[in-house]
């Protein structure tokens, strides 16, 4: 995992405990570029966690 996604990592995981949410997997990394690409704070992942439906 990239340390630059701690903070999402954060933010996905307090969104679904928050909201009564049941993981059921891992969460995913989807890059939206280049990490060479992208600059300052430009957003370059989400990050996606599975939940139960």
């Amino acid at each position: 995992m990239s340390s630059a996604a701690w903070p999402a990592y954060e933010a996905v995981s307090s969104h679904v405990a928050a909201n009564g949410l049941v993981p059921c997997g891992p969460e995913r990394e989807i890059y939206l570029n280049r990490w060479d690409r992208v600059s300052g704070t430009d957003p370059f992942v989400h990050v996606a966690q599975p939940i139960e439906e």
